[in-house]
């Protein structure tokens, strides 16, 4: 187990060396919560009908938290393909461990830095200029740890197997393209999904992108009722499941491809 833990410190500590890279970042995400809680605020004062069950303070707090939550979830989406792109995942098969628990691992080490280094930062910031109150959601507290949880696993399974195209494809770019826009439209990181038109919503609720951000989001936010939570906790075992499986047939396939090219 300590090998695995060796890659969550070093991408804990390499996390650490890029110090320009981290304070450009930073300054990325409070603009997104700058703009998305400034879009909110306009669009409950001018069409408060409109926004169902929301109001403009609950809007401009799930844009901050969503943010937050959206930063906390890290992973190294070029470590699959880099390494499979120069041959040295070839390396990594020969090594005594799993190399999916090895990617799975420095992802969490990236995912502490981001906890510590940015999401921390982005909240105290937030509470200074937006006034919001957390008391308020700590009862939901333990909650939201396990479906953040879950929602971090499941965005971990998803990474693997996009990276685990570059396989079979020369050229992964088009995939992470097509996952970028699906998860800018369909996680709810923007707009909340049950703003949805129902078409949409319906569509976005058998996708894996919405269990990532919003859902996580929105059982803190008490937003979720006690059967609404138990259904959400069975469809987040099914998503786990699905990808897992996925995950597992391009693994297995990619190192059979591997074999046969003589790797």
């Amino acid at each position: 187990m300590n090998v695995y833990f060796r890659f969550t410190s070093m991408s804990f500590q390499k996390a650490l060396a890029y110090r320009l890279e981290y304070f450009v970042s930073l300054t990325t995400s409070f603009l997104y919560i700058f703009i998305f809680t400034s879009v909110w605020a306009t669009v409950s004062s001018e069409s408060p009908d409109n926004l169902g069950t929301w109001t403009g303070s609950t809007l401009i707090s799930y844009a901050i938290l969503t943010t937050i939550v959206k930063v906390c979830m890290s992973r190294n989406d070029q470590m699959i393909p880099n390494k499979i792109r120069n041959g040295d995942i070839i390396f990594d098969f020969l090594k005594p461990y799993s190399y999916p628990l090895a990617y799975a691992f420095d992802s969490i080490g990236g995912s502490i830095f981001q906890v510590f280094a940015k999401a921390i930062p982005l909240l105290l910031i937030s509470l200074f200029l937006y006034g919001i109150s957390l008391v308020e959601y700590l009862p939901n507290l333990a909650l939201f740890i396990l479906f953040y949880s879950l929602g971090y696993i499941l965005y971990l399974l998803v990474g693997y197997v996009l990276g685990s195209m570059a396989f079979f494809f020369t050229d992964v770019f088009g995939f992470y393209l097509l996952y970028y826009a699906c998860t800018t439209l369909f996680s709810g990181a923007i707009i909340p999904v049950d703003l949805f038109p129902e078409l949409l919503k319906t569509i976005t609720v058998y996708t894996p992108f919405p269990y990532f951000f919003y859902y996580p989001t929105s059982i803190l936010m008490n937003r979720e009722n006690l059967e609404g939570t138990n259904y959400l906790l069975l469809t987040y075992m099914g998503q786990i499941g699905f990808w897992l499986m996925l995950c597992r047939v391009t693994y297995t396939q990619g190192r059979k491809k591997l074999e046969i090219l003589g790797g």
